[in-house]
């Protein structure tokens, strides 16, 4: 008797278990789709939603970020010597080049690329707040390189409203 009910207790357990829907790999995407090529196919999602426990539904959990590896003490010390802003920009880019800058101000100049990679302005560093007038632009995204001689000190993503 006490040998079948604890069978009865383990088929019930079991039952159970088995009855209870299973919730694996189940979300809302914000964006996805298949992908198909010589090897094969993928399936893949962007943006993951997310929500808080207080109800606050979050745009996703896949956030951008910058990776970047300084690989030498030399690059290590150009990271923060010119700032760009504002970003997105209108009429007028700043550069500003930081006093602790080691380089002279006569030797670093500026190019502007649209992205396609064409240049669309260049110009030199006369005083450490240089302004470049993008009002003539189209709005788009565009790169600003700032170089020292040959060498690429720091490069910007700019959106041009």
């Amino acid at each position: 008797m006490e040998k079948m009910f604890t069978n009865l207790l383990s088929v019930g357990i079991l039952l159970s278990i088995a009855l209870l829907p299973v919730r694996a790999q189940n979300s809302t995407t914000a964006s996805g789709g298949k992908a198909s090529g010589t090897g094969g196919t993928q399936s893949f999602s962007v943006g993951q939603v997310a929500c808080t426990p207080n109800g606050v539904i979050s745009a996703g959990m896949q956030q951008a970020y910058i990776v970047s590896t300084v690989t030498a003490l030399e690059e290590a010390k150009s990271i923060d010597l010119v700032v760009a802003y504002p970003n997105p920009v209108t009429n007028t880019l700043r550069l500003i080049v930081r006093s602790s800058c080691v380089y002279k101000l006569e030797s670093l100049r500026y190019h502007v690329y649209d992205s396609n990679g064409k240049m669309m302005q260049s110009g030199n560093f006369s005083k450490n707040d240089s302004q470049i007038d993008m009002s003539s632009l189209k709005p788009e995204t565009y790169f600003v390189r700032v170089f020292h001689g040959e060498k690429e000190l720091r490069s910007f993503k700019i959106i041009k409203n």
